[in-house]
């Protein structure tokens, strides 16, 4: 689709040069240019992820949303997370960075989770069964592997 767009493009320019263009035949060009550029975007955005799959430069988790705080992940308790991170690299605090940005759905719910840069008062934190204070809290070095389990301890009544 790409190539037949940058084709069309291309022969374009050599039969007429855009100035010589009817308006319709404009808007189709700018159009197309448009999305050919969206369309590189994605492709490089794809390659540059899939490169890092390739490499072993990325760690997959398993992030948990209990106790009714699965609300502000669309009511997905369970999610499968890769970080764009080497082993190693990624702390706590990149973890959280990461859930914000790519797991919370509405911006609007970052303050149900985050407060003063940290997860919240009120919502238990464990890092493979293990209370995440035990483990250095937003210092501990995230690996391949690890559940990260979120779980408000404040309800309702």
């Amino acid at each position: 689709m790409a190539l037949i767009g940058l084709y069309t493009v291309n022969r374009i320019f050599h039969r007429h040069t855009f100035s010589t263009l009817d308006r319709k035949k404009k808007m189709r060009v700018v159009k197309l240019v448009a999305t050919l550029k969206i369309v590189k975007s994605f492709l490089i955005t794809t390659i540059q992820a899939t490169s890092y799959i390739i490499l072993g430069m990325v760690i997959k988790i398993k992030v948990e949303f209990l106790g009714g705080l699965d609300v502000i992940s669309s009511s997905i308790r369970e999610h499968k997370v890769v970080l764009p991170f080497e082993e190693g690299e990624a702390t706590m605090k990149e973890a959280i960075k990461f859930i914000c940005d790519n797991i919370i759905t509405d911006p609007k719910d970052i303050p149900v989770f985050i407060e003063d840069d940290s997860v919240r008062p009120g919502i238990l934190v464990l890092i493979n069964d293990t209370d995440w204070e035990l483990e250095g809290m937003e210092d501990y070095v995230v690996e391949s592997g690890d559940v990260l389990t979120f779980t408000s301890t404040l309800h309702g009544g």
